[in-house]
């Protein structure tokens, strides 16, 4: 990219030192040298110009890379008496239950190893990778439109895409009850 940019900028500077000196000029010697002078004048002045563009527009670029790539997305899960904090993974899905927080919702016992329950708006499931994994798991199921949260392993199904792992508190997933309180988590 760095040599991508001096490139441009050279680029850019021969064309616009190229314009200035090439026109026609029919003044006198003194006259015309001192036009190419203010002419190199203005194109340097131009090419610094679009490199200060180029290298803020680099540096937002970079800004925003990073801070992508570094924010950790954790959502804090509570019931009555216990708190489970998952780890999210980088997933539009993921990304989408983060973004509809917090939450108050119903937690629902399903089958012998989840606890689920509903957010209100369907997960963005595109390039979604379907899961399976272990015990303290959290997974958004599509076809019913619910999030669920595993106490023991489970295998992968088709329109279930994993979403995440609990970091802390998983034991407490089987005993979880009534309502949650879901929102999104920052650790201080």
């Amino acid at each position: 990219m760095k040599g991508l940019k001096i490139s441009a900028c050279t680029l850019l500077f021969v064309l616009l030192s190229a314009c200035g000196i090439s026109g026609n000029h029919q003044e006198s010697a003194a006259g015309s040298d001192m036009d190419v002078s203010l002419e190199k004048q203005e194109s340097n002045s131009q090419a610094e110009e679009v490199n200060m563009s180029i290298s803020q527009e680099e540096t937002s670029q970079v800004s925003e890379y990073e801070e992508k790539n570094e924010t950790v997305l954790q959502i804090q899960v509570k019931d009555s008496n216990h708190t489970i904090i998952f780890e999210l993974n980088d997933s539009p899905a993921a990304r989408s239950l983060y973004d509809q927080l917090p939450l108050t919702v119903e937690v629902q016992d399903y089958s012998t190893n989840e606890k689920i329950f509903y957010p209100p708006e369907p997960l963005d499931t595109d390039n979604a990778v379907e899961g399976e994994g272990p015990a303290g798991s959290l997974a958004y199921f599509s076809p019913w439109g619910n999030v669920v949260m595993y106490y023991s392993d489970y295998g992968s199904y088709h329109g279930l895409y994993h979403l995440g792992n609990a970091v802390s508190g998983s034991e407490w997933i089987s005993e979880l009850t009534g309502t949650l309180d879901i929102q999104q988590f920052v650790e201080k």
